[in-house]
């Protein structure tokens, strides 16, 4: 074979690689995003996979924790969505941002407050 139809020949070649591999890619199944929820701190969405997303994050549960504060009259509802396996109602009521010390809030990558309530 002549040089210059092996040289066409590799470029078509290439070229069919190439056009395979973009094909094949755009068969792979992202999973989708469900309806947001309009936390009244962030908004937040469920994966149709089972992760929930939240701030550019994924996290792995949504908790919700009820309880009463002490010396209030009113009840507290928090929600977050989380990768931490346990968190107790006294953490999240202080993470929520009730709490003055810096300590007490969780990083984004591992939990984050998406609604809060009292009545």
């Amino acid at each position: 074979m002549k040089p210059c139809r092996m040289k066409y020949l590799l470029l078509i070649v290439f070229a069919l690689s190439l056009l395979g591999i973009f094909l094949l890619a755009g068969c792979v199944r992202q999973p989708s995003v469900g309806d947001n929820i309009n936390g009244n701190v962030k908004t937040y969405a469920q994966m149709d996979d089972g992760i929930w997303v939240g701030d550019g994050n994924s996290y792995q549960q949504r908790l919700e924790f009820m309880g009463r504060l002490e010396n209030t009259e009113y009840n507290f509802d928090f929600i977050y969505v989380s990768n931490l396996g346990e968190i107790s109602f006294d953490e999240a009521w202080r993470a929520s941002g009730l709490s003055s010390d810096l300590l007490d809030y969780f990083p984004l990558n591992d939990t984050i407050l998406v609604d809060w309530s009292s009545e």
